[in-house]
C-alpha cells in the first residue's frame, strides 16, 4: 500500500514539474548575434574559444552555417556535435559572403577540408 502511494506521489510531482522544466529549457542562440557571455554559457566553450568565435565571425562578416565553426582552432567534429544543439543561424541574419575572405583561404591554404584521422 505504501509503495503504491509513493509511486503515485512521485508521478504527481513529475507531472507538476514537467512543464516548468520544459519552459526553462535553454533556447538556441543565434551564432551571428551571440555575445561572449552567451557563448561561454554553452557547455564545451570557454572564454578563449568564445573569443576566437567572435573574432572569426567579425573577420568573415558572420557565419553562414554552424559547420563554419570547424575552421576555428579548438573546435573539432566532436566539440561541434556537442555544441550544435545550442546554436542556430537565423535566416534574416545571414551575412553577405566576403569573397576576399574565401579567396584568401583557398589561395593561402588556410582552409583545409577534413582529413581523416586514424584512431
Amino acid at each position: 500500500m505504501a509503495t503504491r502511494w509513493t509511486l503515485s506521489l512521485v508521478a504527481f510531482v513529475i507531472m507538476i514539474s514537467l512543464p516548468s522544466i520544459l519552459w526553462n529549457a535553454p533556447s538556441p542562440i543565434d551564432l551571428n548575434q551571440a555575445t561572449q557571455t552567451q557563448l561561454e554559457l554553452i557547455p564545451g566553450i570557454g572564454p578563449a574559444t568564445a573569443s576566437r568565435i567572435i573574432l572569426e565571425r567579425n573577420r568573415r562578416g558572420g557565419f553562414r552555417t554552424v559547420n563554419d565553426l570547424l575552421k576555428i582552432r579548438g573546435i573539432g567534429r566532436k566539440t561541434l556535435r556537442k555544441i550544435e544543439k545550442y546554436l542556430i543561424i537565423e535566416r534574416n541574419n545571414l551575412p553577405d559572403v566576403k569573397p576576399e575572405v574565401v579567396d584568401q583561404e583557398v589561395t593561402t591554404g588556410k582552409y583545409q577540408p577534413f582529413k581523416r584521422r586514424s584512431l
